[in-house]
């Protein structure tokens, strides 16, 4: 049985998760007005970061965003991506290279 890649690739709509990392996490804004319920605002660690990363990539506020805590996350980008690193130093490798 063959199998044409290229039509898998056109399916392909974002990153695939090779190794998730621990507590890594997929954040956004935070919910508001909900104390009464129970439910906390929640949100990202580092707002300021978060809001960096969102205005960098030109993305609207609000838009989720990966929170990386501790690090091990390896993704591999299926489409065209492009990607921001912002909050505390951590390192990062693009196709292997720092």
């Amino acid at each position: 049985m063959s199998q044409n890649i290229s039509s898998s690739k056109q399916n392909a709509t974002g990153f695939r998760v090779s190794q998730p990392g621990l507590l890594t996490l997929i954040q956004y804004a935070g919910r508001f007005g909900h104390h009464r319920i129970g439910l906390t605002t929640g949100g990202p660690l580092d707002m300021q970061a978060y809001k960096w990363a969102n205005r960098l990539l030109g993305n609207q506020p609000g838009c989720t965003a990966l929170e990386i805590r501790i690090g091990g996350l390896v993704l591999s980008a299926e489409v065209d991506s492009w990607i921001v690193l912002t909050g505390a130093e951590m390192p990062l490798k693009i196709n292997g290279k720092e």
